[in-house]
């Protein structure tokens, strides 16, 4: 019968201590992403209304709000 390695308990928690360190860091930088996106997307706006297309703008809320009630119920 071949010997199976134990893993001691401390050494257990170390390593989900540090994935769970890991998994932190990378979903805190993921959020600080699309936050800086989204204000960087919204300063362009307010900046620039112009680039604004306000019936593509309508069309999509309608897409996806409106027209996928149905999906939705």
């Amino acid at each position: 019968m071949p010997k199976v390695d134990v893993t001691p308990r401390w050494r257990q928690v170390v390593i989900q201590l540090g994935k769970g360190a890991h998994d932190a860091r990378r979903e805190a930088f993921d959020i600080v992403s699309f936050v800086g996106r989204v204000a960087t997307w919204t300063a362009g706006a307010l900046l620039h209304p112009s680039r604004l297309r306000p019936a593509s703008i309508s069309r999509h809320v309608a897409e996806t709000g409106i027209h996928a009630l149905p999906i939705i119920a």
